[in-house]
């Protein structure tokens, strides 16, 4: 009896010990939205759909940017923070089909390389347009303004029908005096710690970017281009990263007449 008492208690403590160090573990990040991205090796599966909705969106801002007589590939990247040079191929997915950036029911899934091998630091989801013979890469652009951009149009409704058109001729002017720079247009932090990515996959403020900061000092990675995240956070307004379980995904809003009161 004393025996099976004994053992007993041991299986308890061992219980307890073990649930102690997954609490632990949980508490180091218990406040931020950060989730385990599915991985294989270095390499990340993702998928690309578009939202659609009845006003304009982050992918109508992409594509009223584009330049209609000037050769532009859309990419979608993974990118390390403070890498240049030539990015390769198999971490840059192409998006410059049509259909991928109209079509409001499109859903896309493939795999992309995590630069370097995966090493631990900060990584980005990007999408950019880039011009025929500048770089193929989009961490070495700037972030797109998406309110500025899509204040120059306007949706009216013409016999039932949505158009587009600019809002007025001085800002016609100022567009076309702006020229037609290549620029990013989504952008989603990736952490790579012990080989491992991690996700955001909710809004962040500026108290979560805090503790966002503090936990990969934490984990020995550089934090300085953690304001960089913030202002691209801010200055684009993309939707979250969500987990699917065997896959990350990426969504961008769009104008999608089929969404609007036809009868308004």
């Amino acid at each position: 009896m004393f025996v099976v008492q004994r053992i007993v208690i041991v299986l308890i403590g061992i219980v307890l010990f073990g649930a102690g160090q997954l609490s632990a573990q949980e508490i180091q990040a218990a406040d931020l939205p950060l989730r385990k991205a599915p991985q294989y090796k270095d390499m990340l599966p993702l998928s690309f759909s578009l939202q659609s909705q009845c006003s304009f969106g982050d992918m109508n801002a992409l594509v009223l940017d584009m330049n209609p007589k000037r050769s532009e590939e859309v990419l979608l990247t993974i990118e390390k923070f403070g890498t240049g040079g030539t990015l390769q191929d198999s971490s840059i997915h192409v998006l410059s089909d049509k259909q991928v950036m109209t079509e409001a029911h499109a859903n896309h899934r493939f795999k992309l390389h995590l630069p370097q091998q995966a090493d631990d630091g900060l990584y980005g989801i990007y999408i950019c347009k880039v011009s025929k013979g500048e770089s193929r890469r989009c961490n070495d652009k700037k972030p797109a303004n998406i309110q500025q951009i899509l204040g120059r149009y306007a949706l009216t409704t013409q016999k039932r029908r949505f158009q587009i058109h600019m809002m007025h001729e001085d800002v016609k002017q100022q567009r076309a005096a702006a020229g037609y720079e290549d620029k990013f247009y989504y952008f989603k932090p990736i952490a790579v710690i012990d080989g491992q990515a991690y996700i955001l996959d909710e809004l962040m403020s500026d108290g979560l970017y805090d503790k966002y900061r503090s936990h990969l000092a934490e984990h020995g990675i550089e934090t300085d281009v953690v304001d960089s995240i913030q202002f691209y956070d801010r200055q684009l307004g993309n939707m979250p990263l969500q987990n699917r379980g065997d896959r990350v995904h990426i969504t961008m809003p769009v104008y999608h007449k089929g969404t609007c009161n036809r009868r308004s």
